[in-house]
């Protein structure tokens, strides 16, 4: 991933499902886990947090299920919580 702009950015990148057969596990450069999540339409959105200006970010996709999901979100009383 690049960063091309003069200020930090944090974004979820969409992958097309023919870039993404390796699967669904996303790692960064020193091996730690990136979020990401397989769509309904294939493609693999992954989210890329804190991207410094001008800089670029290697990731690395593997056969694996995604992490795990956070706890779901909530509806009480007219309030949603997540």
């Amino acid at each position: 991933m690049f960063n091309t702009v003069s200020w930090p950015r944090s974004e979820i990148v969409l992958v097309p499902c023919e870039l993404a057969r390796a699967g669904d596990a996303v790692a960064d450069a020193n091996g730690n886990a990136v979020p990401s999540q397989r769509l309904h339409t294939g493609e693999l959105a992954i989210w890329i947090a804190d991207l410094p200006p001008f800089a670029r970010r290697r990731l690395v996709l593997t056969a694996g299920p995604g992490p795990e999901p956070g706890p779901s979100a909530q509806l009480a009383e007219g309030i949603l919580d997540n």
